[in-house]
């Protein structure tokens, strides 16, 4: 929220007069200068959703007054980064170990000594938590597959146990 000057109630009242107006504010990872900000379109027009249908949950966040953080895995609970580290990262509007590993080759520089280093073991760690995913989703899927193969297997014996009785009932029907 920002209190803007009303200009034309303010010379009516001969005195300033203000009005909080929520504002829109993107930053970018590792680029203080880089900012969009202006007054939240409340209605869209020319077919441009507005910016709260653009921004629905940022837009929740907002009404409850929490943080705005970008979804991720926080740098504070990135063991490979010392807490002053996080907190000069956190000064150039990068929070997640997804928004370190992200930022372009012509900005890391601007991070300071060892950033690519640091954005080599970020990029390591989403690699190795992806191919975890995989991993876990794999065995997940072959215990399913063995479940499945041991009903199967009981199924069988029960048919064939059923099979075999009838035939035993039918041989004794024939004697």
């Amino acid at each position: 929220m920002r209190s803007v000057p009303m200009e034309a109630e303010s010379k009516q009242a001969g005195r300033p007069i203000f009005k909080d107006v929520p504002y829109l504010r993107i930053t970018f990872p590792s680029d203080r200068t880089k900012t969009w900000d202006q007054p939240v379109k409340m209605e869209g027009s020319n077919g441009a959703p507005s910016d709260i249908e653009r921004f629905p949950r940022q837009w929740e966040k907002f009404k409850r007054e929490e943080e705005q953080v970008p979804d991720g895995t926080p740098l504070t609970e990135f063991p490979a980064l010392g807490r002053s580290r996080v907190l000069e990262l956190k000064a150039m509007n990068i929070h997640t170990v997804e928004q370190y590993a992200q930022i372009p080759d012509g900005n890391i520089a601007s991070l300071g000594l060892g950033a690519r280093k640091e954005q080599q073991i970020c990029r390591a760690y989403l690699d190795r938590a992806v191919n975890l995913a995989q991993v876990t989703r794999l065995e997940n899927e072959n215990e399913m597959l063995k479940a499945d193969m041991e009903m199967l297997q009981q199924q069988m014996k029960d048919l064939a146990r059923s099979v075999q009785q009838d035939s035993k009932n039918k041989a004794k029907g024939a004697a």
